[in-house]
């Protein structure tokens, strides 16, 4: 009898373990996942004319924005042990007509990085960089970000152009 229910336990906890919530980012539009270790190029297509490219390489990610007259890089990412899933999603947090990109990376439990870009003069730079736990949720111009187990959170809002710790 305690063997049946120390199974159905066992059975139970991985279950939720493979039901981890597969978005790291919540709220943002135009999404793509990729998972650590596809080894296969991918692309989004963000608008009629520009594309977030991601290029394998050995053993790391180049992440490209692709626009109509140029090609930049973003970011570099390692494959490692650190992250099981990559989401690059994008969202207007400044409502100026132009969305920002959000790069987010995770395990889907413990580590959580999330990297924003917002594009002026046709060059994308990095607007906000900030770590969490899980997943982080998108609420107008704020990112929500949870952090340990007992319901904590950083909330970061985009303020002159930048995002800020605002809690």
């Amino acid at each position: 009898m305690n063997q049946s229910i120390i199974v159905s336990i066992l059975a139970s906890f991985l279950s939720f373990s493979n039901s981890i919530a597969q978005n790291l980012v919540e709220g943002g539009s135009k999404s793509l996942l990729y998972k650590s270790g596809s080894a296969k190029n991918a692309e989004l297509q963000i608008s009629k004319t520009e594309t977030i490219s991601i290029e394998f390489t050995t053993r790391a990610l180049e992440l490209y924005y692709i626009g109509p007259t140029n090609k930049m890089s973003l970011n570099n990412i390692e494959e490692n042990d650190d992250w099981k899933l990559l989401q690059i999603c994008v969202y207007d947090f400044d409502k100026n007509g132009v969305n920002e990109i959000v790069i987010a990376y995770g395990d889907g439990l413990t580590n959580l990085k999330v990297s924003i870009y917002n594009r002026v003069n046709k060059v994308y730079k990095e607007i906000g960089s900030f770590e969490g736990q899980e997943n982080c949720t998108i609420d107008k111009n704020q990112i929500i970000a949870p952090y340990g187990s007992q319901g904590l959170f950083d909330e970061y809002t985009i303020r002159l152009g930048e995002f800020h710790k605002t809690n």
